[in-house]
């Protein structure tokens, strides 16, 4: 085998294959007063002109504004995470913030906005519209009866009445007419208000409503269509339905193996899997068993206009609730496909994984918070490359540390430190190192317009030298002058030609250290066939 010459090391190449792991870029935490901050989250698109998608997080048990528990919903920027503005619910014990989404321009003022739920408020439960951009309420949709859980589950279906104007869904899994949590979903006009259709469950407990996700156009007949999640039918065996956006009525269902699957508990309505031109759907059962284990969880993902089930993914950990939480994510793997991320809640720290939608391949190994009872990926989004390196990054709460985590799906390779002195960074990230793949080299804090030297080699062996430590091996090292503008250097990295591992380290003429040079940490790349 041969190494990666230090020439084929700086060339820009194409485009990648697959994803292996992924990388935490930035944590947000919420303010004093915040509770499970991260409990729900959503995209919104581009809120401040800045030309990359925002965010809204929510903490249904913020305790603001001398009220207690009434909840809270904050905007931020997705390109620096600064904060937006703050909503905060009007009144003791609402839990506004319970659920967000976002993904239509309801005043058709050409900024995207975002609806948010309160769904435990004494007088009226409501479901409530504001402008993306202001953060100014729009319009509020009230419960048809308090206790219903109303808006547990809300979404933007499309146009489905063919007026022109977005309309919108909101799921009452706990609606209690005719008989107990029967559940409850109506559709209201975007340019109206009026509800357009709704539809009651059958079952007592049976909880439809629980889920919703926009389907596109299921039946091709020019009006999108709603998926819905009927998780306690049938003894909590649980049920996927998808509705007519025109009418309600009901077009197909899938449903669970067995009794407590709590089958359509979660959806996500994912871009074309099978390349047949249609939306997919993928059904979460956070209770089905596994090996005999009643709640390791199980997801199927469902052909878009046929209903069949193209294939099924298990959870691994006894009763870790896999699928508890999906979410939907544009291609992550350059193949063309729409790709999934899934959320496993237990009583632990919790779970993220991210699958490819038409191989079913795990593309990031496992992350996992912290501790128990941090409950990382109850709510999952993707936020899409906001940094505009080539790399996606996805929306991760962690509510029981009251934070959201900003995760790249790449692999981060390994940091060997021996950094200084000075305070020049590097990273290697990206697709894993093999023959056709690509990783993004990024060099930060470095002495500016000052020439900067690559240092690398096949063996480290950490030497003082000028007040810092050389960790590649210097009497191997192939040497190779760059420039520092500005203090970085951004370029991208060639895979191929391993297996073998370089060492490298970045040295910068630098007049204000004592012995004249600036050291990075060193780096271990594994190059891979």
């Amino acid at each position: 085998m041969h190494a990666p010459s230090a020439l084929r090391f700086v060339l820009l190449l194409g485009l990648a294959a697959s994803v292996s792991s992924q990388m935490t870029v930035d944590t947000v935490s919420g303010e004093p007063g915040t509770g499970l901050f991260g409990r729900s989250l959503a995209t919104i698109g581009d809120v401040d002109g800045d030309l990359v998608a925002d965010f809204v997080v929510g903490a249904p048990y913020s305790s603001l504004g001398g009220l207690t528990r009434n909840g809270s919903v904050t905007a931020y920027s997705g390109r620096t995470r600064e904060l937006l503005y703050t909503i905060v619910g009007t009144s003791d014990n609402a839990e506004f913030g319970t659920s967000v989404v976002g993904g239509a321009d309801w005043d058709q003022d050409g900024w995207p906005d975002f609806a948010v739920s309160a769904p435990q408020e004494t007088i009226i439960n409501s479901a409530r519209i504001y402008s993306g951009h202001t953060g100014a309420f729009l319009e509020s949709f009230d419960a048809p009866t308090t206790h219903s859980d109303w808006g547990h589950a809300m979404c933007f279906p499309g146009d489905v009445d063919g007026d022109g104007w977005q309309d919108f869904a909101v799921g009452a899994p706990s609606y209690d007419v005719p008989t107990s949590n029967v559940g409850l979903v109506r559709v209201y006009s975007g340019q109206t208000g009026a509800v357009i259709w709704q539809v009651a469950g059958a079952k007592s407990q049976g909880n439809l409503g629980i889920a919703l996700a926009p389907m596109g156009d299921w039946n091709l007949d020019g009006v999108p269509d709603l998926a819905v999640g009927y998780s306690g039918f049938d003894y909590s065996r649980g049920q996927a339905q998808i509705r007519s956006g025109s009418t309600g009525a009901l077009m197909s269902a899938s449903e669970g193996i067995a009794s407590y699957d709590y089958y359509g508990f979660a959806l996500a309505a994912v871009d074309d899997v099978d390349g047949d031109g249609r939306k997919d759907l993928v059904v979460g059962g956070y209770g089905s068993t596994v090996l005999m284990v009643q709640g390791t969880g199980r997801l199927n993902v469902i052909q878009g206009g046929t209903g069949t089930i193209l294939y099924s993914i298990s959870g691994a950990e006894p009763r870790g609730k896999f699928a508890y939480t999906l979410a939907p994510v544009a291609d992550a793997d350059g193949d063309g496909r729409g790709d999934f991320l899934v959320g496993q809640w237990n009583s632990g720290p919790g779970r993220a994984y991210l699958y490819s939608g038409a191989t079913q391949e795990l593309l990031w190994s496992t992350m996992d918070g912290d501790g128990d009872y941090d409950w990382l990926g109850y709510a999952l989004s993707d936020l899409g490359d906001v940094d505009a390196d080539g790399f996606r990054e996805y929306l991760v709460g962690v509510p029981g540390q009251d934070a959201v985590r900003v995760v790249r799906a790449a692999v981060e390779q390994e940091d060997l430190g021996f950094g200084g002195p000075g305070d020049t960074h590097a990273t290697v990230y990206g697709y894993p190192l093999a023959t056709g793949t690509l990783a993004k080299l990024l060099v930060t804090d470095a002495p500016p317009n000052q020439t900067m030297y690559l240092l690398l080699s096949l063996a480290q062996q950490p030497l003082p030298f000028k007040g810092g430590t050389i960790v590649p091996q210097i009497t191997t090292a192939f040497l190779v002058p760059l420039y520092s503008f500005g203090g970085e250097f951004d370029g991208e990295l060639p895979g191929g030609g391993g297996p073998v591992d370089l060492y490298v380290q970045f040295i910068t003429v630098d007049p204000s250290q004592p012995l004249g040079f600036d050291f990075s940490n060193a780096l271990r790349l594994q190059y891979l066939p």
